[in-house]
Order: C-alpha cells, then structure tokens, then sequence
C-alpha cells in the first residue's frame, strides 16, 4: 500500500507538470508566435513521452517501472536543459551542436551536383532552422525559455524525491 502511494503521487504529479511544460511551451508559440529550436522539440517529444508512459500506470505490475522511466525523462530534460543554456550562453561550442541538422564539415571537392545539394541545403538552413544557441524569447533582458525549462524541471524533480523519501520514512 506504501508503494502504491507513493508512486500514484509521483506518477500524478510528472504527469500534471508534463502536461503544464507542453500547454505552456505550445502557447508560448502560438500566442507570442516564438517557433521552437531543435533542442526545444526535443524537450517536447520528451514531455510527451512523459505523459504516454504515464498512462501505463493503471497497470499493477509496472507502476514502479513507470515511475522510475518518468523520472529519467525528467532528469534527462535536466540534463538536455542545461546543455541548451551552456549553447546560449557559449559555454558549449556551436561546433558541438547535437541540435545541427546539416554537417558542415562536408568534402569540398569540386562538383556540379554536390553544389547544387549544397545550395539547397544552406536555402533551407537559412529559412527553416532555428539556432539553439540564440533564444529566440528572453524574460527580464536574462532569463530565456532554457533556463526556465532548467529550473522547473529540477524543481519538480526535486519535489518528487522528496515525496518518495517522505513517504518512505512516514510508511504513507
């Protein structure tokens, strides 16, 4: 019964602020019309994959599973978070981007079709991607949507150890 407890607060309480960190990053963009870097759709698909193993939570048998998976995708947008401040502020190299879509070390050898891939490719660089290491919406002329993300998902995070702990200790 302990355990059960324990993880039915745990599981609701990444499920409602997965819920709460998707509604909130998809007004972000539509009502301040602020489009997502590559990074930022990561944490999305993350938030998402947050809420659909949630659902598996019904099931007796994989309850603590599912917890423990949610929890790992929250430190794993931890960590995601924090690399995408260290590329906004420049602590990490734009060279070691994971976010880049198109390598541009490619061979510089002369050819006529390498060249017209390489245009197109630049083309649509240029008008489709967005630079993770700029943001795109700053609060407070400091704070960007990175640095937001960081700090709620520790947050939370954090709150959810807790509650694992206290319900240990208390038998809850």
């Amino acid at each position: 019964m302990v355990y059960f407890m324990q993880n039915r607060l745990i599981n609701f309480i990444l499920s409602i602020s997965s819920s709460c960190g998707l509604v909130s990053a998809f007004c972000i963009e539509v009502f301040f019309d602020v489009k997502p870097c590559m990074l930022c759709s990561y944490e999305r698909i993350i938030y998402a994959t947050i809420l659909v193993i949630g659902s598996f939570f019904t099931f007796e048998k994989m309850q603590t599973f599912v917890v423990k998976t949610q929890l790992l995708c929250f430190f794993i947008l931890i960590v995601l978070s924090f690399y995408h401040i260290g590329l906004e502020i420049g602590f990490i190299s734009e060279k070691y981007q994971i976010c880049s879509v198109f390598n541009n070390g490619l061979n510089n050898s002369i050819n006529v079709e390498k060249l017209k891939i390489m245009d197109l490719m630049n083309d649509f660089k240029e008008k489709s991607s967005l630079s993770c290491s700029k943001p795109s919406f700053i609060f407070d002329k400091f704070i960007s949507i990175a640095m937001l993300n960081f700090v709620y998902c520790s947050i939370i995070s954090i709150l959810c150890l807790l509650v694992y702990k206290f319900c240990e200790k208390e038998k809850f």
